[in-house]
């Protein structure tokens, strides 16, 4: 069975793809950001009779980072899944813009996932369908006429444009990049008013994701497999 690694799944999206790629017999690898969450999701998967290899990483930090990659050495990786993210701080208007928050929002959701991406390249080669996707969000389409959210929505244009120029890069080994919508989803970041639930979407993602082939990378993809404009 394929390996899918995926990042930030101590909850959320994350933990539900983990979740359901296990249920489907996926070896799974996942990042949380400490002790106690590696705990709870090692016991959740657990409650599911199955086994989850579980990794505490800073994706922000370089060096977390290649000691993450470091200890999967040799190991393939089928699919790659960029899901931690984070929504950024409150103040996201030209108002009250601040600027320590954007920039950590950038790190986090924009340099992170190609930081990852590029050192589990060797991981990725030895795969014979290879794919990186990250999670990004219709709130970052340079299409969208909607204002606010200065600091999430430039991050996820940002992502958006640097993975589809990976997607040229790596088209030529045949390792596939693909952008992913994942919906307004009640999760902590999406709130309880938001529009669909995390089986949802989840379950949608899946269907996208295992079903991508070389013929659609570099492009933008919502969970329901529409695809969507930059």
């Amino acid at each position: 069975m394929e390996t899918v690694l995926i990042t930030g799944v101590g909850r959320g999206i994350g933990y539900k793809l983990a979740e359901d790629f296990l249920r489907l017999g996926y070896n799974v690898i996942g990042t949380v950001r400490d002790d106690a969450s590696r705990q709870r999701v090692s016991d959740r998967a657990a409650g599911l009779g199955a086994e989850i290899e579980l990794h505490i990483l800073e994706i922000t930090d370089s060096h977390s980072v290649d000691k993450f990659t470091s200890a999967l050495t040799g190991r393939c990786i089928d699919i790659l899944i960029n899901s931690a993210g984070i929504i950024g701080g409150d103040h996201q208007t030209h108002e009250d813009l601040n600027f320590d928050d954007w920039e950590r929002t950038f790190q986090v959701n924009t340099v992170a996932p190609m930081r990852i991406a590029l050192a589990l390249l060797p991981n990725l080669s030895l795969s014979k369908n290879a794919k990186i996707v990250s999670i990004s969000s219709k709130m970052g389409a340079l299409s969208g006429k909607s204002a606010g959210a200065i600091a999430y929505r430039s991050s996820k244009a940002a992502l958006n444009k640097s993975m589809q120029c990976l997607a040229i890069e790596l088209k030529p080994k045949n390792i596939g990049v693909y952008l992913v919508h994942p919906g307004w989803v009640r999760t902590d970041m999406g709130g309880e008013s938001a529009d669909i639930s995390v089986e949802e979407s989840s379950a949608g993602l899946i269907k996208v994701i295992t079903a991508f082939s070389m013929q659609h990378t570099g492009r933008f993809w919502q969970y329901d497999g529409q695809e969507l404009d930059w």
